[in-house]
């Protein structure tokens, strides 16, 4: 039978999930994406219409940023135009978005390389493209 300082740490590291914590705070009904995030200390759901949205780009960094950008992908699919995110180790790519590596906190050459794919991923945005970054 597991102890209590068993069941608080598997309960913390569900918590911590970067997947789960991305469908928790992410959920697309019809054409409308809500979003979950802090406001003034409060927890709040912003709802972003996707109805006018030109194109939708996903961008992230950090080591979670990989499970983030595949929780988002398996909520947005299709709808993801494109995407980057950049991690300290090589990962899997996914569908929409590409997956580079950095180094951190000394910056090295493939992160040069990367913060460069980012400016030429933003390259030409729009007031009616959303740009959804997960750090």
């Amino acid at each position: 039978m597991p102890s209590d300082l068993q069941r608080l740490m598997h309960a913390a590291l569900r918590a911590a999930d970067p997947r789960a914590a991305v469908r928790r705070a992410m959920r697309l009904e019809g054409n409308c994406l809500y979003l979950k995030g802090r406001q003034d200390g409060e927890t709040v759901e912003f709802a972003c219409p996707l109805d006018s949205v030109r194109r939708l780009i996903v961008l992230g960094a950090g080591k979670a940023a990989p499970e983030m950008a595949a929780a988002a992908e398996a909520v947005l699919g299709g709808r993801i135009e494109t995407g980057l995110v950049v991690t300290h180790h090589r990962q899997k790519p996914s569908k929409r978005i590409k997956i580079l590596t950095g180094g951190h906190p000394i910056p090295t050459a493939s992160g040069e390389k990367a913060a460069a794919e980012f400016v030429r991923t933003v390259q030409g945005l729009r007031p009616n493209d959303l740009v959804l970054f997960l750090l």
